[in-house]
């Protein structure tokens, strides 16, 4: 363990190690030991027999796959959220189930503000059957492209050019 953690890191896992020879409860943490930049997931246990056994596993790449991850999804945030063309992310049915605040803004509305979730509830009432008609061609080709007017909170009604993409 010393190789893994040495200092002030071992200190602390033999006092757990102690904890569990005493009482028999296994225990599991994750630390990090700065002298090898690795992270460490430890399970330690005392069986039926007395014996006191230590599993050490390093994670440190599922640390840094997780860092990956929330990064690109942080650059994914900012890029929707700082975009000036509405962003949103329906079901099949037209149900909105994420507005980045180009969206909000654009109608009138503060981002976040309670708004109806179907997506075809402020829809020109002309224009509603053929842009719920036109949702078809997602499911076969990936994607489709509609014209439509959608109502302002002022009242006003708006074009708005849309491209969909089947996710």
């Amino acid at each position: 363990a010393s190789a893994i953690l040495p200092g002030p890191e071992l200190t602390r896992w033999l006092r757990i190690f102690g904890d569990v020879v005493c009482t028999g409860k296994s225990a599991s943490y994750e630390t990090f030991s700065p002298h090898n930049q690795r992270h460490f997931r430890g399970h330690a246990y005392r069986s039926q027999d007395g014996t006191f056994s230590v599993v050490f596993e390093d994670v440190t790449q599922h640390y840094n796959a997780l860092a990956l991850v929330t990064a690109s999804e942080e650059k994914y945030r900012t890029l929707v959220e700082t975009a000036d063309d509405a962003i949103i992310l329906t079901d099949l049915e037209g149900r909105h189930l994420f507005r980045n605040s180009a969206y909000y803004t654009g109608l009138g509305y503060s981002p976040g503000e309670a708004i109806e979730p179907d997506g075809h509830a402020r829809v020109h009432p002309d224009d509603a059957q053929g842009l719920r008609e036109a949702g078809g061609p997602r499911l076969t080709q990936g994607s489709q492209r509609a014209e439509y007017r959608e109502q302002h909170r002022d009242g006003r009604w708006l074009w708005r050019s849309a491209r969909s993409t089947l996710m």
